[in-house]
């Protein structure tokens, strides 16, 4: 941080801590005022289990909120705020949306997308299968991404 301010960089960390109790109650609390301080910022944030299981595919169990967090950042590079019904948020001018529901039978559909047509602009829509045609997609800026298969795995 002090190198950054120094030179105007973008240096990013990440700290990881074992133990949950210092890392939330003592190490997260020193990292934030020193990154205030410095005019930084901070994140903490808590592993949970895997989203993905060994063949890329969802794991049991996820749930929309993590999977959607994971989603839009890997989207946007940003964390995401709540979620608005499928409404993930906007980053950059694009609108982000996930149709999850556990695995499988998440479609995309006419009836999916009427809320869609007050929201302007280009959106990103994850989801399991898509039943609209290419002049729907085009007409309301959609990119359809299937997931798992579109969703970047690192």
């Amino acid at each position: 941080m002090d190198l950054n301010k120094e030179d105007g960089g973008n240096r990013k960390f990440i700290l990881v801590e074992l133990e949950k109790k210092i890392a939330r109650e003592i190490t997260a609390e020193r990292v934030r005022r020193v990154a205030k301080k410095l005019g930084g910022d901070f994140e903490y944030m808590e592993l949970d289990g895997p989203l993905f299981d060994e063949q890329g595919k969802i794991s049991p169990g996820v749930s929309f909120d993590d999977l959607a967090k994971y989603i839009y950042f890997t989207e946007t590079h940003t964390s995401m705020g709540k979620a608005k019904g499928n409404y993930l948020g906007e980053a950059d001018g694009v609108h982000y949306f996930l149709f999850f529901d556990g695995i499988g039978g998440n479609v995309v559909n006419k009836k999916s997308i009427a809320m869609l047509s007050k929201i302007s602009g280009p959106k990103i829509i994850y989801a399991d299968k898509l039943v609209l045609d290419e002049a729907t997609l085009a007409r309301h800026q959609i990119t359809f991404k299937q997931i798992p298969y579109e969703i970047k795995v690192y």
